[in-house]
């Protein structure tokens, strides 16, 4: 919905299921300490501001083939030269046409480059509430990373 994490200071990582297909205003705007938000293949678009001044955010991973509709201002603040954005196989002069996307660092997935928890090795240290080390990467839910909660939408 609209403003629903908006400020929130502790969300680091966010990751939107597959039944999502629109992000509402301001949803995450001004997340200071998120980093890496992975998008659902059948996300249609996003609304004003809904990333707005998350200025930490240096990787998202776009699962969608056809770049998502998005007003100018929704990733206001964040620096786009320095935020690698992951597109489909097959779709990345699609994100280098659009207007919002073509100003992110693109990188093709699919194509030998690591995805961002290969690079970084992130899905090593994320643990349920129990404490139990994941061995597949986390789905819906709330979850410890390297000593911080995240929201798996």
């Amino acid at each position: 919905g609209i403003s629903t994490f908006a400020g929130c200071s502790s969300l680091t990582t966010i990751d939107i299921p597959n039944s999502v297909t629109k992000i509402c205003e301001n949803a995450f705007q001004g997340c200071s300490s998120l980093t890496s938000v992975t998008l659902s293949k059948n996300l249609e678009s996003i609304s004003y501001g809904a990333f707005e001044d998350c200025n930490r955010l240096t990787s998202i991973v776009c699962k969608a083939q056809i770049p998502p509709s998005c007003v100018d201002n929704v990733f206001d603040g964040v620096d786009k030269q320095n935020c690698k954005l992951y597109v489909p196989k097959g779709s990345e002069e699609a994100y280098r046409e659009s207007e919002l996307w073509k100003d992110f660092n693109i990188i093709e997935m699919g194509t030998g480059i690591a995805s961002p928890f290969e690079e970084t090795g992130e899905h090593d240290s994320v643990y349920d509430l129990q404490g139990r080390k994941l061995i597949n990467g986390p789905s819906q839910g709330i979850y410890i990373q390297n000593g911080k909660k995240i929201a798996i939408m």
